[in-house]
This record gives C-alpha cells, structure tokens and sequence, in this order.
C-alpha cells in the first residue's frame, strides 16, 4: 500500500515451443481443407478447434467425424450433464479432437495439446493468445493455426453491432478487432508483435518459429492441394476478393518495402507492435494507390480519421521520397 514508484514488469508470454501461423481463407472450402491437412499432420496429441458460433461448432463436428475418430464438440448451450460428459471425455483422451467455442477451457489444462486451430477468428488478440496457450502446456512442440477470412470480420462485427455495450465499450471492441484483422495481415514475426502488445519485458526481433521466420518448418500446416469443393453442412459464403488483387509492379513493390521499413521503425519509436500501425494489406494498397494529399489517404484500406491524423503526413512523407 505505501509502495513509492514500483517497477512493473511484465514477463512469461513467450511460449517458444509453439509455432503460431496464420491462413486466409478465400472461403469456407478452403478453410475445411486447410483443418483437414492440420488433423492429417497431428495424428497423435489433443486438438482443440475454436469456431465462432454454437451452430458451426456442431455442423463442423459432424463434418469431422466422417473422416476421424474420436471426435467431439462443446459449447455453453448443452446441458451441465452434457457438458461434463464432454469434459471427461477430453480429459481422458477418448475424445482426442474437440470442436468448442470459446466457453471451453477456462480449468483446462491437458499437458499434450499438440494443435489448436481457429476454424473463425476470435474477437481480439487476447482471446487469441489465451486460446493458443491451451497448446504445448508440457513443453512440447505444438502448433496454433488461425484461419482467417473476411467473413470471420463480418461475424465479429455482426456480435459488436448488436452488443448492448455502452458506446466507449463498443469503440474499444472496434478497435480490438481491427488489431487482431492487423496482427492477421501483418507479415512481422508473430511471436515479437505478441510480446510488444503485451508490454512483455522481453522482446524479440526474429523468433525462428512462427510462419514468418521459418516458414519451412515442419511444424508448419503445409497448404493442401484444394479440391473442387469440400461436402460439408456450412453454409458456403458467397465468392469475394479478398486479399491483394494480384502483384505489384516494380515501383509498386519498392514503395511498400519503404513503408514496410517505416512502419517498423515507426513501431519501435513507439514500442507498439507494427500492426498496430498499419497491416501490409493496407501498405500495399498504398503502394498501388500511391495517394499524394491527406484527403486520398482516406480512400485507402485501413485508413480512418484517426490514422490518417497519426501517420498520415509521415505515409505521404515516405511515398515522396521513393519517388
């Protein structure tokens, strides 16, 4: 109570013996063969999958259960008996791969989870990290994949939009959500932008096991050979365009590695992690846009009001100079 100025530190988020990755997902089919080739590749171990909603969950387990064993589902609308059958289950190890929402696994501490998939993207990176930490609790090699799609963000915002929140509530699970779309698209390595959000007290530059430091790991989920189409209950989304409408030009190219340098030096003077600042989609469009005033800046991805008033001028600043 009468402490003067004590030191805060912030230390144990580095987990190194997971391998964090993350996939986007044109769509549902995509998503459905990417969980299959995660499941090939982990024959041995738990596996925990996250979906976003109760009716995913079971269509996704019903799914499963045609090409694996041992495989279940749990979420907070079963029944307390139910839900303790399923706990058991797991627990045991005759339920070796369990489809859940988020409602499982507060008490959960199985030693040999060797993958966690999120099949939907959670509402923040927190949740993100907490999930993933259910991994590897024995120190063992173990990896955590996130499939990520545009249509996850509409969900999440679909939650958000209809949450009875106070507005400054709201806002700040707005902004949450935007970080975690970020930390998806931001091509830094994973576990040192997980350290900085968190403040941890040690920091890394390059950590030589996630998707962006060593992606030819063998702990990577290698990218399936897509079939036409996947037999499954879900309800397939409707074809967009997501993602980068095809490569850059040269001079293109040149300007999102300026920005991409920036954006790193920026996130250091600021000891925030770089999606926090702008993921590479929306450098990218930047680079194609090629905007030269404040107010075109606000027709690029990922740019808003708020943005444009921190970084706008130093955008505009780095996009001169390459030329």
């Amino acid at each position: 109570m009468n402490l003067q100025k004590p030191s805060r530190i912030v230390h144990g988020f580095y987990r190194p013996n997971l391998y964090y990755q993350v996939e986007t997902c044109l769509n549902e089919d995509e998503k459905m063969q990417w969980l299959k080739q995660s499941l090939d590749q982990t024959p041995i171990g738990r596996v925990i999958i996250y979906c976003g909603t109760r009716k995913i969950t079971e269509e996704l387990c019903i799914f499963l259960q045609r090409h694996f064993t041992d495989v279940g589902y749990y979420h907070a609308g079963l029944t307390t008996k139910q839900r303790t059958e399923v706990q058991s289950g797991y627990q045991t190890g005759s339920t070796r791969i369990l489809v859940a929402t988020n409602a499982f696994g507060m008490g959960i501490d199985q030693p040999d989870v060797r993958l966690v998939v999120h099949f939907q993207m959670p509402a923040n990176i927190d949740s993100l990290y907490q999930e993933m930490g259910r991994a590897g609790r024995d120190g063992d090699p173990s990896t955590c994949l996130m499939l990520y799609s545009k249509k996850d963000k509409g969900l999440q915002s679909f939650f958000i939009q209809n949450s009875t929140a106070l507005k400054a509530i709201k806002n700040l699970k707005w902004n949450n959500l935007e970080a975690l779309v970020s930390y998806s698209e931001a091509n830094e390595c994973r576990h040192a932008e997980i350290l900085t959000y968190f403040k941890d007290s040690q920091r890394l530059k390059k950590c030589g096991h996630c998707d962006v430091c060593d992606a030819p790991s063998a702990r990577k989920i290698q990218k399936p050979l897509f079939e036409k189409a996947v037999s499954v209950k879900i309800k397939k989304s409707k074809s967009v365009k997501f993602g980068d409408p095809g490569e850059l030009t040269p001079d293109q190219e040149k300007i999102f590695q300026a920005l991409r340098d920036w954006r790193k030096s920026k996130a250091t003077e600021l000891d925030v992690p770089a999606f926090v600042i702008f993921g590479d989609k929306t450098l990218r469009d930047l680079a194609r846009k090629n905007p030269t005033v404040m107010d075109d800046l606000l027709g690029v991805y990922g740019i808003g009001e708020a943005k444009l008033e921190k970084f706008g001028a130093d955008v505009l600043a780095q996009i001169l100079l390459v030329e």
